[in-house]
């Protein structure tokens, strides 16, 4: 077995991202531990204080008209209840126009901002809640998922959650954010080709290849059943980063099945615990990545052709615990002061009571 970096060396090591293609320097400091990424700050302590929290239930006129709800069973109330944002960044209404400006291109400001509020009541987040209420959350995320992809405007949709405002939250009540593109983002293209490539080669997916490698290898796991694999990736470009990857392959979240959204929830509640235990309540940020809608190319006909075998859609959650500075700016290359390995290790040994 190939040996890597453990907290008792304090040599540097380059580690390359094959789907990212880009490296992150594993520069471990000696005796670091998880008491020293936690940051002595309220976590919504730059949050505006407001009397009425608009997301809360009964203050529903402060919202713009609920595009989705769903209930808990036997109930008539809400639980889960998805509204544009008041504050789009992109807009739906309009046709969508391409220009050049000179040498740089403008694409008109079309796509969807909505938001996801995760729970009637602000004094609950993500983690405190039950698997079942979870659960409607990542419903209403495959349902919207899966109602945008039809407009043939949108190339790309993003599922993300700030959480403490070290994160980009902006209010403390639990919600997520779902954002239509009319472009697909440099990151996201670059890991859909690497994903391309990998396939073309070998003709297998590569976070299958990933989850099967680190499951044998059980240096950088965290958990795993029989539906996801938790770890923390390789090469993670921040400490603590960890990577939810459903074990069963599947390019789209929005074609899960329903009767495994509930695993879902369970592995995601897990990883949240152990996030929370590991580094006292940390600001978060939660990304699901996933197929965008596979349009039409000119001239390249087959160009998504292979995307149900070569992508696979996952989480990525990054704790706001390290900030990027002139180095990181100016090269486009992370300094992680935790090895993964030694990440997976601390956060595996949360012990978390069954619910």
């Amino acid at each position: 077995m190939t040996q890597f970096l453990n907290a008792d060396e304090s040599r540097s090591e380059l580690r390359w991202n094959p789907l990212t293609r880009n490296y992150t320097i594993i520069a471990p400091s000696r005796g670091k531990r998880p008491g020293s990424f936690i940051i002595n700050e309220e976590i919504d302590a730059h949050l505006p204080h407001s009397e009425v929290c608009a997301f809360c239930t009964g203050n529903e006129e402060y919202t713009p008209p609920a595009i989705l709800t769903l209930n808990k069973k036997n109930s008539d109330d809400w639980f889960v209840r998805v509204v544009p944002n008041k504050y789009p960044v992109l807009r739906i209404e309009g046709d969508l126009h391409r220009n050049n400006a000179g040498l740089y291109d403008v694409v008109s400001g079309i796509g969807a901002h909505e938001v996801v509020i995760e729970s009637p009541n602000c004094s609950r987040q993500l983690a405190d809640l039950e698997i079942s209420e979870i659960e409607l959350t990542l419903k209403a995320w495959k349902i919207r998922l899966a109602d945008l992809k039809r407009d043939d405007r949108f190339r790309s949709i993003m599922i993300f959650k700030n959480h403490g405002s070290l994160a980009g939250a902006t209010m403390k009540h639990s919600h997520s954010q779902i954002v239509a593109l009319p472009e697909r983002p440099y990151h996201l293209q670059t890991i859909l080709n690497s994903a391309r490539e990998h396939y073309s080669r070998k003709e297998r997916c590569i976070f299958c290849d990933i989850v099967e490698f680190e499951s044998n290898a059980q240096e950088r796991i965290v958990v795993e059943d029989n539906y996801f694999t938790l770890l923390c990736p390789f090469a993670s470009s921040f400490p603590f980063e960890m990577n939810l990857i459903p074990k069963k392959h599947l390019h789209d979240f929005s074609e899960i099945p329903d009767n495994e959204l509930y695993a879902c929830a369970h592995a995601l509640r897990d990883a949240f615990i152990r996030l929370n235990k590991t580094l006292n309540f940390p600001a978060y940020n939660l990304v699901l990545m996933t197929s965008p809608p596979p349009r039409k190319k000119l001239n390249r006909p087959d160009y998504w052709g292979s995307i149900r075998e070569d992508f696979h859609w996952h989480f990525m959650i990054t704790p706001r615990i390290a900030r990027s500075a002139g180095f990181e700016w100016g090269s486009g290359v992370q300094i992680n002061p935790v090895t993964p390995e030694e990440a997976a290790s601390f956060l595996r040994a949360i012990v978390i009571q069954p619910e």
